[in-house]
C-alpha cells in the first residue's frame, strides 16, 4: 500500500516578529544585507532607536524605520521606480534597455525633451553611445501620455460609470499588483511585464482621446476650454511651487506645463475648426490624421527594440554551452537564464542530448534530484550515492560543516565524510527550530584520482600527465551547505572520474564550492580536472584546455547571427553574454600565446571581432585584453583599429561624466574612475609598451586634455554631499 509520509511538518518555520518592530502596512522586510542598504537609500533612512536584546541575550540598539520612511520607500521605490517608471516607458519615453537600480544612466523614463529630462538626469547634450545609440532609447515626447490623459478626463466627465470600469481595470492590473507583491530592492530583472494589463487599460483612454479631440470641434465651449487649460496650467504651477519648497527637481512640473500647452493648443485648434468646418466627417478625418502622429511616433521609436527577427543568440549560445562539454557530461547551471535555453536546445532541437544539465537552483528539491537519478535521452543517470530517503524534503536541507572538529586540518576522504553525514545516528541538534541535523566534522575534503583512468578517458591529455595530482584536495570555507551543494559533494564522492563534470562559466563562485583551482576552461564551461592550477587572473579560474577549447570554438561554436550586416536587436541580456564570450576568447588567446601558438591566438582574436562586430555588439572595456593580445603577437594594425574605436567610445563617456553637474556626477565617480583608468592603460600600451608613433602621440594628447578636465571635476566634487536617495528615481 502507498501512504503519504510527512517529511517536514513545517513547525516553527513561520517567523514570529517582536511587536516592537512591526507596523501597519510594512514595506521593508528583507533581512539580506544588500537589500538593507537599498532600503536605507530609497527611504532616506534615519530610524527610531529601540533598545532590545540580540540572539545571545546581549543588550543592543536597533533602528526601526519610521512610518514616514516606510511610506517613502513605498512611494519612491515600489510605486515610482517599479511601476510609474514602466508606465512612462510606454507613454512618455525610455532611456535605454539597461536594467536600472536608481542611477541616472540605466533604465530611466525620459520624455525626449531636453529641458525636462535634464532636471532629473543631468545634461542631455553630451549623451554617450550606450544611451543615445541604444535601440531602446525611445523619445515619445509625452504625446501618448497626453492623449491618454485627454481621453481619461473626457470619459470621466462624460461617462462616469464607464470610466470607473476602465479605472478599476487600470488599478487592479497595476497599482494593486504593486501593493500585493511588496517588492524588495535589487530585483533580478525589470518587472514591466507584470503590469501590462494596466498599460492596455490606459491604451483605451488613448483611443478615447482621439474621440475627445474630434468632439472638441462639436461640443467644447470656449469656457470649457478655458477651464481645462487653466486647470492644467494651474496644476503645473502648483507642482512647481511644491517642488521649489521641497528642493526637488522640476521635471514633473515642466512635463505638466508642456502637456498643458500642447493639449490646450490641440483642443483649441479643433474648437476653432469646429466653427470653420461644418462637416463632421471632415473634422473626424482630420482628428484621426492628427492623432495618428502618436502611434506613428511609438512605432518609429519602438520598432527596433521590439524586432526579434534574425536573432538567434539564445539558441546558439545554449548550443555553445553544450558543445563545450565532452560526451556524456554532467553540466551544472544555476538559474533560469543559464538553464532554459539549454533545455530548449536539447528538448526541441535535439542538440547534445547526451549532456545532463543539472540546475543547481532546482537541486534543492527532492523531486528534481529524483529526476536526475533517471536516464534521459542519451544521458545516463547522475550517479548520486545517497538513497532518496536521505535527501527527502525536510531531511538534510541544511548540512553543517564543523571545520573546528578537524583539529589536525587534514583532508578527509569525501566518500567517508558523506557516509558519516548520511548516517542518521550521527545527526545532532545544531540549528534552532530543528530536532536533529546532519553535519560533517570537517570542511577539508579529498577525492582520490585514478591516473590511468583519467588519462584513458580523456579527462587529462597525455601531455599533461605529469601534472596529475594524487587527490583533489580542497577546503570549503562555509559553515553550512544547502541540499544542492550537499548533493554535488555526493556526486563527487561517487563518480569515480567516469563522467566529465562541468560548471557553466556563468554560475558564479558560490556554485563552485571552492573547486576553482581544479577547473579547466574548455569553452563556456569549466571542466573539473585532477590538475591543481592556482590562478591570480581575475577573469578566469584554473587553467585553459587550449587544444580542446580551440577546437570547440573554431569548429563547433554558433554565433547567433550577431555578425549580420542587417539590422539586429541585441538587448542587455544578450550583450551581457557577449561580454562573457569575449572574455573567454581573450583568455584562450592569452593561453595560446603563452604556449607559443601566435597563429592560433590570432585566429581566435579575429573570430571574436568578426562574429561580434562593433556595429552590433558595441566595443567596451572588456576588449582591453584582446587589444593587448594583438599587440603581443605583433598584429599592430588590428590592435590599433580596435584601440582607436574603443578610445573614441570611452572619450565620449568621460566627456559626458565631466559635463554633469555635481549632484549628478557624484554617484558616477566610480564609473568615471574606471573609464579614466582604462583610457590611461590604452595610452600606456600605444606610447610605452607597444609604441605606435603618431597614433600614440595623438591619443596621449587627447587623454591629457581630458585628464585636466577630469581632475578639475574631481576637485569640484570634493565636499559635495551625495543625495542619500537616488536622483533619477522619478
Amino acid at each position: 500500500d502507498h501512504v503519504y509520509e510527512v517529511t517536514d511538518d513545517r513547525k516553527g518555520s513561520e517567523p514570529v516578529y517582536d511587536p516592537e518592530f512591526t507596523m501597519l502596512f510594512p514595506r521593508m522586510y528583507s533581512s539580506q544585507p544588500q537589500h538593507e542598504a537599498e532600503y536605507k537609500k530609497w527611504s532616506d533612512f534615519q530610524g527610531t532607536p529601540i533598545r532590545t536584546t540580540d540572539r545571545e541575550g546581549k543588550p543592543t540598539i536597533i533602528h526601526k524605520p519610521t512610518m514616514g520612511e516606510n511610506l517613502r520607500f513605498f512611494f519612491e521605490y515600489q510605486m515610482n521606480w517599479m511601476y510609474w517608471r514602466y508606465f512612462l516607458w510606454n507613454f512618455a519615453g525610455r532611456q535605454n534597455d539597461i536594467q536600472g537600480h536608481g542611477g541616472i544612466t540605466e533604465g530611466n523614463w525620459i520624455s525626449g525633451i531636453k529641458a525636462i529630462d535634464a532636471q532629473r538626469l543631468g545634461n542631455q547634450d553630451a549623451l554617450p553611445g550606450f544611451i543615445k545609440d541604444n535601440k531602446a532609447h525611445n523619445r515619445l515626447f509625452l504625446l501618448p501620455l497626453l492623449l491618454g490623459l485627454i481621453g481619461l478626463v473626457y470619459q470621466l466627465v462624460r461617462h462616469l460609470r464607464d470610466w470607473a470600469v476602465v479605472a478599476l481595470l487600470f488599478f487592479f492590473t497595476g497599482i494593486a499588483i504593486v501593493l500585493y507583491l511588496n517588492q524588495y530592492p535589487l530585483q533580478p530583472r525589470e518587472r514591466d511585464y507584470a503590469y501590462v494589463g494596466s498599460f492596455y487599460a490606459f491604451a483605451i483612454w488613448i483611443g478615447l482621446g482621439v474621440y475627445a479631440v474630434f468632439d472638441a470641434a462639436r461640443s467644447l465651449t470656449t469656457k470649457d476650454l478655458g477651464i481645462a487649460f487653466g486647470g492644467a496650467l494651474g496644476l503645473g504651477v502648483l507642482k512647481y511651487l511644491v517642488e521649489s519648497i521641497g528642493g526637488d527637481d522640476h521635471a514633473i512640473s515642466y512635463a505638466i506645463l508642456f502637456m498643458a500647452v500642447m493639449g490646450g493648443v490641440l483642443l483649441g485648434l479643433f474648437h476653432v475648426l469646429g466653427k470653420v468646418l461644418k462637416q463632421e466627417a471632415g473634422v473626424a478625418v482630420l482628428a484621426t490624421l492628427v492623432c495618428l502622429v502618436v502611434p506613428g511616433i511609438m512605432l518609429a521609436e519602438g520598432w527596433d527594440d521590439h524586432d526579434r527577427s534574425n536573432r538567434t543568440p539564445a539558441r546558439d549560445l545554449a548550443a555553445d554551452y553544450l558543445n563545450s562539454c565532452a560526451p556524456n557530461a554532467i553540466l551544472f547551471t544555476n538559474g533560469d537564464n543559464d538553464t532554459f535555453p539549454l533545455w530548449y536546445a536539447q528538448e526541441v532541437e535535439g542538440i547534445r542530448t547526451d549532456v545532463r544539465v543539472v540546475n543547481l537552483s532546482l537541486l534543492n528539491t527532492d523531486w528534481y534530484a529524483d529526476q536526475m537519478r533517471r536516464k534521459a535521452y542519451e544521458s545516463e543517470p547522475v550517479p548520486f550515492g545517497m538513497e532518496p530517503e536521505k535527501y527527502r524534503q525536510g531531511t538534510r536541507d541544511i548540512v553543517a560543516l564543523l571545520g573546528s572538529q578537524n583539529k589536525k586540518g587534514t583532508f578527509i576522504d569525501l566518500k567517508k565524510a558523506m557516509d558519516f553525514a548520511t548516517e542518521d545516528r550521527n545527526m545532532q541538534r545544531l540549528f534552532m527550530g530543528s530536532d536533529r541535523d546532519a553535519y560533517i566534522p570537517t570542511d577539508r575534503f579529498k577525492v582520490p584520482v585514478d591516473k590511468e583512468k583519467v588519462l584513458a578517458n580523456g579527462t587529462v591529455q597525455p601531455k599533461d600527465s605529469a601534472l596529475i595530482v594524487d587527490a583533489v584536495e580542497w577546503r570549503i570555507p562555509k559553515t553550512v551547505l544547502l541540499k544542492n551543494h550537499f548533493l554535488v559533494l555526493d556526486l563527487l564522492a561517487n563518480f569515480n572520474w567516469e563522467r566529465p563534470i562541468y560548471f557553466a562559466v556563468t554560475t558564479g563562485p558560490d556554485s563552485y564550492i571552492n573547486l576553482q583551482e581544479y577547473f579547466q576552461l574548455e569553452g563556456l564551461t569549466y571542466r573539473l580536472v585532477p590538475i591543481r592550477t592556482p590562478n591570480r587572473n581575475p577573469n578566469t579560474y584554473g587553467r585553459v584546455g587550449t587544444d580542446v577549447m580551440y577546437r570547440n570554438v573554431m569548429e563547433k561554436f554558433l554565433w547567433g547571427n550577431m555578425e549580420t550586416e542587417g539590422d539586429i536587436y541585441l538587448d542587455e541580456n544578450i550583450l551581457r553574454m557577449t561580454t562573457n564570450l569575449r572574455l573567454q576568447l581573450s583568455t584562450l588567446a592569452e593561453a595560446l600565446i603563452d604556449e607559443g601558438e601566435p597563429t592560433k591566438a590570432e585566429n581566435i582574436l579575429d573570430l571574436s571581432i568578426e562574429k561580434m562586430p562593433d556595429r552590433n555588439v558595441p566595443f567596451d572595456r572588456i576588449l582591453l585584453p584582446t587589444i593587448e593580445a594583438y599587440y603581443q603577437i605583433g598584429k599592430d594594425d588590428k590592435a590599433n583599429a580596435i584601440t582607436e574605436r574603443l578610445f573614441e567610445i570611452l572619450e565620449e563617456e568621460l566627456n559626458y561624466y565631466i559635463s554633469l553637474e555635481p549632484e549628478f556626477a557624484t554617484p558616477l565617480v566610480n564609473d568615471m574612475a574606471i573609464t579614466h583608468a582604462v583610457m590611461d592603460r590604452m595610452v600606456q600600451l600605444v606610447t610605452s609598451e607597444h609604441p605606435q608613433g603618431e597614433m600614440g602621440d595623438r591619443l596621449r594628447e587627447r587623454f591629457e586634455g581630458l585628464e585636466t578636465l577630469y581632475g578639475q571635476k574631481l576637485q569640484e566634487l570634493e565636499g559635495q554631499v551625495q543625495r542619500r536617495t537616488t536622483k533619477a528615481r522619478f
